[in-house]
């Protein structure tokens, strides 16, 4: 089949950039040299992971440092004897310095945190870098000096890059972190230029100064000084990243340079502030403060690469994904993109290979026959359909569509191929290589679940308008669907039984964890609970009657058929014998006894089976009502298919996961296996299943508990720079069809594709790729964005051991500054006090200024023992034993603190009036612990409900639903206590005010967006960061993942076509009072924020103790006016 024009362009283009990428070690000028600096004539900066030094004319290059690892942001020191830099060579990023000259780099950080270079100070004596080791909503800079010591905190909140003037007086910097790569954002997770006395301390903000303009506020970030005593800031003022300038006092900014075409980056002033380095358009440029003038340096470079640019991947049973062949005697397994069949037993048969190219080729399927197997390829540019002939090992293109294939399904007679392409169904001729598009559901799309026997129908699952997915029946020639299954809930997975009267499924009506159902698709005409059928049943009088009544089942929507993108997440792996397929031995008997039970009925029902081929019937009169759940103890089915009166699937009972069958009158429902099943197929006479545990593939007979490892080993070629090629590209086509805004945020996507393609040649490892894909993708201006994965992991890593206390230096030893609550030292054994000294942590001496992460790197038990005294001078000291944990787990001691102590604050500022909780994450855990709260504050009289710093995830629904909730009853009696039965018991009678602020992102601004327009309450804070799409995962060839960011969130608006209102993806929810804490509020302890939430929640408390006062007073009054209507009544009846 020929390829289109655009098609053989992308092939010729994509080869071209190969080429180039193999002659990559050739002298010539260079791009994507990263974090340039310059001094005195010469110029630093990192290419292929190493710091390379040359003239600042870009002649004479060298490389300085030569590691596996990435070394990152050289900078020169002030008297131009040293470069520091960061280096993940310990597996984290540290801070190195190393002689301009050359020699072996001197590791100056020792924390298994992150630790990224900034600048020096302007003597020279210490280097400011930022960290993630303290705090819990952000970390101070850090400086370390060249001995050794500790490194300490700069006296601030917050920092996140930063330099000092060439005097020492004052520090410019960046108090929150930014993505570089992130083009055109404005809202208030912008970063800004804050200054700071280094004498008094004093902090002051310096750009966007007025917080209700924040729709308009750009990245202000890496703040620098020059000669001239101004400060330099790289931001895109003017919609391009480029120089600016201000003063210490502030003012308005004043643009330096002009670039309008590609915007600056990594802008680095050297420590005499008379030369600026900056990347614009990936190469080097030089800017003079005195003149103003900008300069493109070109940098040659010839090299040899210090890794090898072809590896080979030994492979030992490992498979992304797999396909049994019909018989199961071969199975197709892919491997990072490539192909092959190997032989089920090794030693019947032998391997071979399908497909040989850099390219991802994927998600194999034999044909029912056997005689072809089909599979996903990108090897154009666009994923298409291949066939693979297996007698004659040929392989052609089957589909040429600009389309994203969701997943496709053989039917019966081998002969067509039911296509699923963005949101529409194809039937591909697999002779006649055609492709004819037989359904659109603007819903969304279709889950290809089964095809009948007769080639007529399939079965598939597909969303409808409202947001449900429902199972259909189509007819190819008709193009006609039938819902058969009418629910409000999930109903989907569908599966024809074998006479094909009834579907089983899967569906979540009867709850929210998905059973196994059954339908029948023509009128049911007996009830089987009625005694005198049951008769006619035992007596064998119901003849066909009972085969028509017996096969009900249900199953759940397929997703997108791409096994690599199913994560392996069970801890449990069904039992395995590693022989290539034989039996042990001890297995034999338990092996016959299983076929006996579930092979020998299926096989003497096979024997009776009519060869005629059934007709449909599809009788959709009252069809909703005939559904049946069949499934009773297992749950979270999935993978269902019908042999016999059976149906398999995989799920969960009490016991954990497992593989179960099931009669399709819901009788004998068993677990035949426990343990991870993933994808789970069976053959084509279904005696056999092959599976998924772990990384492996395995075959198991029906009737068995126990399955054998398929064995098989082969060789994969691994050519790096056409690998990042198929990366890069993959990249740009699963955001072309992912991405929520058809018209990708009004940029043009091919011509962004054609801009960074050619900087391929100019990567050297997976990182850099990642770099290039999202400067790409950056250029979208959209958040839930992102190519992230794995590099290669240094040896000797090390994992810091936490004591879960703080110390500071006191005349000749550390002292306890502060305990964490609930953290390892925070226990009634541990006898350990703030203000004990510390003299020994591990039976190494500690004196003050030492570095005693050097210690805590490299402990041999996770107890370690601490010698502390009350006063060293005394002579008496005590051995403290504290149960070490990690740095990840400290984060979380530290969050709990933070809650707890902010929940202490609220409680004694309302006079236990007001309760507080903070929600850290919008997902099931946090939502549970959200509910368990709020039973927690039954009887307080208002709540602040905290979300700052809460980055996203999917609960506002229920959140929203428990905040709108109102008393309306009491339920007691007459010895209980009077509040103790109000309903609804989950909810809070009073005020509610939800606590907001840049940190709070994603569904952390659809909730009190929510919380506003449906009336609950008032939100106090300061503005979202503007950052709302649904989002997904994706998979890519070499494990790493990309973020689909796929979902369009609008605000409800009656008014408009489909009710749909703002979009709110860079829009920002504004507080209803503003509030911001300030850096010497943070400082100090102090939360403005909150205190401002819970005096509000008081004020409303207030307003409405008030308002109950007047009701209760009008109703005071009206019931004085009813007695005196009835006395006077009473009065005139008397008179009379």
């Amino acid at each position: 089949m020929a390829l289109s024009g655009r098609r053989v362009a992308f092939v010729v283009f994509a080869f071209a950039v190969v080429l180039l990428s193999a002659g990559i070690c050739a002298a010539q000028p260079v791009k994507f040299a990263r974090y340039p600096h310059t001094f005195e004539g010469k110029l630093a900066f990192t290419y292929h992971g190493d710091i390379w030094v040359a003239n600042d004319d870009g002649s004479d290059p060298y490389r300085l440092t030569n590691h596996m690892a990435r070394d990152i942001y050289p900078r020169f020191s002030p008297d131009g004897q040293w470069i520091a830099f960061s280096s993940n060579r310990m597996g984290n990023y540290d801070i190195y310095r190393v002689p301009v000259t050359g020699g072996e780099p001197e590791q100056l950080t020792f924390f298994s945190g992150i630790d990224v270079m900034a600048n020096w100070t302007p003597d020279g004596e210490r280097i400011i870098f930022r960290t993630d080791r303290r705090g819990t909503w952000g970390t101070p800079l850090y400086t370390v000096g060249m001995d050794g010591e500790l490194p300490m905190p700069l006296n601030m909140d917050r920092g996140y890059h930063g330099m000092m003037s060439l005097d020492g007086k004052y520090l410019a910097f960046n108090r929150q972190s930014f993505r570089y790569w992130r083009k055109h954002y404005k809202g208030n997770l912008s970063t800004d230029v804050w200054l700071q006395d280094l004498a008094t301390h004093e902090i002051t903000q310096l750009t966007d100064t007025n917080l209700k303009n924040f729709r308009e506020h750009r990245q202000d970030v890496y703040p620098m000084w020059g000669a001239d005593g101004m400060i330099y800031f790289m931001s895109e003022r003017d919609d391009t990243y480029n120089i600016w300038k201000i003063s210490l006092e502030g003012g308005d900014p004043v643009q330096v340079t002009k670039h309008d075409k590609d915007g600056i980056q990594y802008p680095a002033m050297s420590p005499d502030g008379k030369t600026l380095t900056y990347e614009c358009n990936f190469q080097i440029w030089k800017l003079d403060i005195e003149s103003g003038s900008t300069e493109q340096v070109h940098v040659d470079l010839g090299f040899d690469p210090k890794e090898n640019l072809i590896e080979f991947d030994h492979v030992n049973s490992q498979a992304d994904g797999f396909a049994p062949s019909p018989k199961g005697d071969y199975t197709a397994v892919d491997y990072h993109g490539e192909i092959f069949i190997v032989p089920t037993d090794q030693e019947v048969g032998e391997k071979k290979r399908v497909t040989r190219s850099p390219w991802r080729d994927r998600n194999e399927k034999y044909s029912p026959d056997g005689k072809y197997l089909a599979f996903m390829s990108d090897e154009t540019g666009e994923e298409e359909l291949w066939i693979y002939e297996t007698e004659t090992g040929t392989t052609r293109q089957l589909t040429d569509q600009e389309t994203l294939k969701r997943g496709y399904m053989w039917s019966p007679d081998s002969k067509q191929i039911a296509l699923v392409g963005s949101n529409r169904l194809f039937i591909v001729d697999v002779e006649q290589s055609t492709v004819e598009e037989v359904g659109h559901n603007s819903a969304y799309g279709y889950y290809l679940n089964d095809w009948s026997k007769d080639g007529k129908w399939l079965i598939y699952t597909r969303w409808r308008d409202d947001y449900n997915q429902d199972l259909y029946l189509f007819n190819i020639e008709t193009r006609e669907e039938y819902n058969i299954s009418q629910n409000p809930f999930y109903d989907g997975d569908g599966k024809f039984s074998e006479d094909e009267k009834k579907v089983v499924f899967r569906s979540t009506r009867n709850g929210d964890r998905a059973r196994v159902f059954v339908v029948s698709l023509a009128k049911v005409t007996v009830d089987r609970d009625d005694p005198l059928w049951r008769e006619r049943e035992k007596n064998g009088e119901n003849g066909k009657e009972k085969k028509e009544e017996d096969e009900q089942q249900e199953d759940a929507p397929d997703e997108p058929e791409e096994d690599d993108e199913k994560k392996d997440d069970e801890d449990e792996q069904a039992a395995v014998t590693d022989d290539g397929g034989k039996a042990q031995p001890e297995d034999e008997k338990e092996q016959a006894e299983a076929d006996d039970s579930d092979e020998g009925e299926e096989a003497a029902e096979a024997d009776e089976a009519e060869e005629e081929e059934p007709t449909l019937v599809i009788d959709l009169d009252g069809i909703e009502r005939r559904a049946e759940q069949i499934s009773d103890n297992c749950y979270d089915v999935d993978n269902l298919f019908v042999k016999g009166d059976k149906v398999y699937f995989t799920g969960r009972d009490g016991s954990g996961s497992g593989f179960f069958s099931l009669k399709l009158n819901g009788e004998g429902e068993r677990k035949i296996a426990g343990g991870s099943f993933h994808n789970i197929t069976p053959t084509a006479d279904k005696s056999n299943v092959f599976y998924k545990s772990g990384n492996h593939v395995y075959k198991m007979r029906i009737g068995s508990s126990r399955g054998s490892r398929v064995n098989f080993s082969f060789t994969v070629e691994i050519d790096k720079p056409k690998e990042w090629a198929q990366i890069l590209n993959e990249a740009w086509r699963v955001m072309k069809y992912h991405f929520y805004d058809e018209n990708m945020h009004g940029y043009d996507w091919d011509a962004i594709r054609a801009k960074y393609t050619p900087l391929l040649d100019y990567v050297g490892s997976y990182g850099e790729v990642y770099e290039l894909a999202n400067e790409m993708i950056g250029e979208l201006n959209a958040s839930h964005c992102g190519v992230s994965g794995p590099e290669k992991r240094m040896p000797n890593a090390y994992n810091s051991a936490i004591l879960g206390f703080e110390m500071i230096p006191d005349g000749d030893y550390y002292k306890v500054d502060h305990i964490y609550r609930e953290g390892p030292a925070d226990k009634e054994w541990v006898e350990l006090e703030k203000g004990d000294y510390v003299l020994a942590i591990d039976g190494v001496d500690v004196r003050a200024g030492e570095n005693y992460w050097k210690i805590l790197n490299r402990t041999l038990n996770d107890y370690v023992t601490v010698k502390v005294s009350d006063d060293p001078a005394s002579g008496e000291t005590r051995d403290v034993r504290i149960d070490s944990t990690s740095t990840g787990a400290l984060g979380n001691i530290k969050y709990e603190e933070w809650v707890e102590s902010n929940r202490d604050y609220v409680e004694k500022i309302s006079d236990g009036k007001i309760a507080y909780v903070h929600i850290k994450s919008m997902n099931r855990s946090c939502l549970e612990r959200f509910t368990q709260e709020i039973r927690r504050f039954y009887d307080y009289e208002g709540i602040v409900v905290d979300i700052r710093y809460n980055g996203g995830g999917n609960i506002d629904q229920q959140l929203l639903d428990i905040l709108s909730r109102r008393a309306y009853q009491y339920w007691t009696n007459r010895w209980a206590a009077p509040e103790m039965g109000r309903r609804h018991r989950e909810s809070i009678v009073g005020p509610k005010v939800m606590l907001i602020n840049w940190g709070s992102a994603s569904n952390s601004e659809v909730t009190p967006l929510g919380f506003r327009d449906l009336e609950l309450g008032k939100i106090v804070g300061n503005p979202t960061a503007g950052a709302v799409i649904a989002t997904g995962s994706y998979r890519l060839i070499n494990g790493a993942r990309i973020r689909t960011p796929g979902g369009l969130v609008v605000r409800y608006n009656p008014l408009r076509e489909n009710n749909y209102g703002l979009n709110l993806e860079n829009y920002g929810v504004a507080p209803d009072i503003w509030v911001e804490n300030t850096p010497e509020d943070r400082m100090k302890g102090y939360d403005r924020e909150l205190t401002v939430a819970a005096e509000t929640a008081m004020d409303m408390l207030r307003e409405r103790e008030e308002k109950i006062t007047e009701m209760k007073e009008a109703e005071r009054k009206k019931g004085v006016e009813h007695v005196r209507y009835i006395n006077s009544n009473h009065e005139s009846e008397d008179d009379g």
